[in-house]
């Protein structure tokens, strides 16, 4: 085992024993994104900020989590960590970020499952949430949430000390924890993430937040509030059937330095990288839409207390999941995860080249690249309704004879093209699961044209359960694009990596909505 994979290992290991709350998530650096997408000069780091390597470091040395009591945000609740509160740079190993007017930079973070395992919490948003990102020139050492949270893009909002930079999905469609998710494992193979020298190694790869310095920024410090809004909706846990507020921010201060034009990456790019962490991510290259990345919801709702008086739309509590909670409580989703999983196949060079090329087509030319339930998209944004479904049902059968469901979907389109997802279920046949448990398999998605009248016939689709590939039939594949633009296929494994089939070409790519409600 490579020194560097056994050292990973053994940190994942000693991060499972810190409190629960060391799941959610902070910025870990920050780096400046140069024009042609790679990172260039020294990283910076939030304020205050602690290694999760270094001495005396647990769960709650940087997660700072808002309202730390309660279901909703108060007029009262200070934005940053105890340790953010100031510009707290003390600590030479763990500099500010330097930037110039108009560069991007990238605000990463480990995603710890809200993107690969979103099925774990009920009610939580698509995207894995909205994060908010926030400007001023005039911080505070007692910021209130309440008060950032009104900041709006123009610097007129609430008390105009600051302006909102961006909102984005926390999900930035490439990053993933080592797990044995489907998602997971599906952006393994499309993103894979190694070692320098050492093709075999897995790493996780890093989600990042991407930022634009306003191009009319002054030489100074510029203080930026990370802002993640990861609530739980109403109406889908019992234990708050009115929803629940989540906010998770970390605070840090930019350092804008006087520069032009081109002199501006070239400066940077002198600088170098001078201060790196034990626990690092190779990677070396932002998300190819690092210029361009809107949120599902660029506007979520906020709600505060202030006092007495709630100032925002409470979502109130339906009678009848008020009912199904009183008679059977929170029923999470069944869905099977594997505790250990074959290691992902590593694909270099022209394969994974051309196989994410055709991914990203399919996904624009099907409309998947934008969720249906998007909003405040803005109104250049090409819209192109690929599907509309007027009708869907769904029926499963299962019995003691029958020891997997039979699926039937039917769809009704009235646009060109048709998109059918089928999905099949089985039941473990483990002496350890329940009888009749079904899980999730896996999910394809095709295309078929349909007729060229305005309305075309309902399209159904019945599958059977799946069943476990013999040894004489071909591996699965995903299509990649051939030298004259034609759907190809791209063998993705044999044996047991026959279970990936086509769905790594299909529902993993770039965004995830919702799977289970």
């Amino acid at each position: 085992m490579f020194p560097f994979i056994a050292a990973y290992i053994l940190a994942l290991a000693a991060l499972t024993s810190l409190p629960t709350a060391s799941a959610h998530s902070w910025n870990e650096e920050f780096q400046v994104i140069s024009t042609n997408g790679t990172y260039i000069g020294d990283r910076g780091f939030p304020r205050g900020y602690m290694a999760r390597t270094d001495p005396g470091y647990n769960g709650f040395s940087m997660e700072w989590l808002v309202p730390q009591d309660g279901v909703r945000i108060s007029s009262t609740n200070l934005l940053c960590h105890p340790a953010q509160q100031t510009s707290n740079y003390s600590n030479p190993a763990y500099p500010k970020l330097q930037v110039t007017p108009g560069s991007y930079v990238a605000m990463k973070y480990l995603e710890n499952g809200h993107v690969t395992l979103p099925w774990n919490q009920l009610g939580k948003p698509p995207g894995g949430g909205t994060v908010f990102v926030y400007g001023t020139t005039q911080p505070s050492n007692d910021e209130k949430i309440a008060d950032v949270l009104s900041w709006t893009s123009d610097g007129k909002g609430g008390n105009g000390k600051g302006f909102l930079m961006t909102a984005q999905n926390f999900d930035d469609g490439r990053c993933y924890q080592i797990n044995c998710g489907n998602i997971s494992t599906d952006r393994q193979t499309l993103f894979p993430n190694h070692v320098s020298g050492q093709p075999n190694s897995i790493i996780e790869q890093w989600c990042e937040t991407d930022v634009q310095i306003p191009t009319r920024a002054t030489p100074g410090t510029l203080s930026v509030y990370w802002v993640w809004q990861w609530p739980t909706e109403a109406n889908h846990d019992c234990t708050y059937p009115q929803g629940k507020d989540e906010y998770y921010t970390t605070c840090s201060d930019f350092e804008v330095i006087a520069a032009d034009g081109q002199v501006d990456a070239k400066i940077l790019a002198e600088t170098g990288t001078m201060h790196t962490l034990a626990q690092e991510n190779p990677q070396t290259t932002a998300v190819s839409a690092f210029q361009s990345r809107i949120a599902f919801t660029s506007s979520p709702p906020v709600i505060v207390v202030d006092g007495t008086k709630t100032v925002g739309q409470l979502v109130k509590a339906e009678a009848t999941f008020m009912s199904a909670c009183s008679a059977i409580g929170n029923v999470k989703p069944d869905v099977t995860v594997p505790a250990n999983c074959a290691p992902v196949s590593i694909f270099t060079g022209a394969a994974v080249s051309s196989a994410s090329q055709a991914l990203q087509q399919f996904a624009t030319t099907n409309n998947l690249a934008t969720p249906a339930a998007a909003t405040n998209v803005p109104a250049a944004a090409p819209v192109r309704p690929v599907t509309s479904v007027t009708n869907a049902t769904v029926t499963q059968t299962a019995g003691a004879s029958t020891p997997s469901g039979t699926q039937t979907v039917t769809t009704t389109t009235t646009v060109d093209t048709i998109v059918t997802m089928t999905v099949t279920m089985s039941t473990s046949s483990s002496a350890s699961s329940s009888a009749n448990s079904t899980s999730i398999v896996f999910a394809t998605i095709s295309t078929v044209t349909a007729p060229s009248s305005t309305t075309s016939s309902p399209s159904t689709s019945v599958l059977t359960p799946s069943v476990a590939p013999s040894s004489t039939q071909p591996p699965p594949t995903i299509p990649s694009v051939g030298p004259a633009g034609i759907i190809e296929d791209v063998v993705v494994g044999t044996g047991a990596d026959r279970n990936a089939s086509e769905h790594i070409a299909r529902h993993a790519h770039r965004r995830h909505a919702r799977y289970f409600k």
